[in-house]
């Protein structure tokens, strides 16, 4: 709030839940301005994607967040006020308080990723009486890209071949970022929004479809309409500069940054500081931001 000169009669606070903690706060902040249409609400969509070092899940780290204004009147994308969601008691990832890395059953999570998909798909055509025809794409969350692509297969031989093969190469563009990012958790479908935006052959008013998961578990169907002139609102030069201003690291490098723990001493120095705001100072556990001037 202080970073973004914002007036303290706001309400500020945070969701967690595992990877759905954006769609949460998507649908709420939703749900708020349709009964305010006056307000706006800012969403931010950002985790610690971590899991050990040699473990399984280890090459589906990430890190990155994402942010979107929800009002009345949207720039990039409509939401349309249809959606289907299920939870249900499941243990196929989880982190303990106790641990700073996650554990995860990563076949059992895959099962239950495309079963939870199927189920909704087949609710949400069910509530609204609607095809996989009505979708120009369809975006998932993807915490490694092929995951995505086992919840679309299941429509293969379901539809039309054309139309199918259409929603894959669609797909393709949607996980092109990602390929480069990683799993961001709960900004991983909205990622995945972003990258279909970016480099896709996008057309007005195109039709969207996006399956939200969080593992314990929680998911949603929802749909909704890309905006006329969204290009306009979306920096998608940044974007790609910022990607392309990566640098790559050696494993051992990695490895120790990995497992450093963030002390004053390893406080990024302002000269070095390229973004708007950064961590100044961590004093008695607190962690202190500031605003480039």
């Amino acid at each position: 709030m202080d970073l973004l000169d914002l007036p303290e009669d706001v309400r500020a606070f945070e969701i967690k839940e595992a990877c759905y903690g954006a769609t949460a706060g998507l649908q709420m902040a939703y749900n708020f301005v349709a009964m305010n249409p006056d307000k706006k609400a800012l969403v931010i969509a950002s985790d610690i994607a971590r899991y050990g070092i040699k473990t399984p899940g280890e090459v589906t780290q990430g890190a990155g967040a994402v942010s979107m204004i929800v009002s009345q009147n949207p720039h990039i994308l409509k939401l349309d006020n249809k959606s289907v969601y299920m939870s249900r008691n499941v243990g196929d990832f989880w982190r303990p308080t106790f641990s700073k890395t996650a554990f995860a059953r990563g076949k059992y999570s895959n099962e239950i990723y495309v079963e939870f998909f199927t189920t909704l798909w087949k609710r949400f055509q069910e509530k609204y009486d609607m095809t996989a025809e009505d979708f120009d794409t369809m975006l998932f969350h993807i915490p490694y890209t092929k995951m995505g692509m086992k919840a679309l297969r299941t429509l293969d031989g379901q539809i039309p071949a054309a139309h199918y093969d259409k929603l894959v190469e669609h797909y393709q563009k949607s996980i092109e970022f990602s390929r480069n990012v990683g799993n961001l958790y709960t900004g991983s479908l909205y990622l995945g929004l972003i990258s279909y935006l970016v480099n896709g052959n996008v057309q007005p008013d195109e039709k969207l479809m996006l399956f939200s998961y969080g593992s314990g578990a929680v998911g949603e169907i929802y749909s909704a309409e890309v905006v006329a002139g969204f290009d306009k609102y979306l920096d998608s030069e940044f974007i790609k500069e910022e990607l392309n201003n990566r640098q790559k690291i050696s494993v051992p490098d990695y490895e120790t940054i990995f497992s450093e723990e963030l002390e004053n001493a390893g406080i990024t120095k302002l000269e070095d500081v390229h973004d708007k705001f950064y961590l100044s100072e961590i004093k008695e556990s607190e962690r202190l931001y500031k605003k480039v001037n």
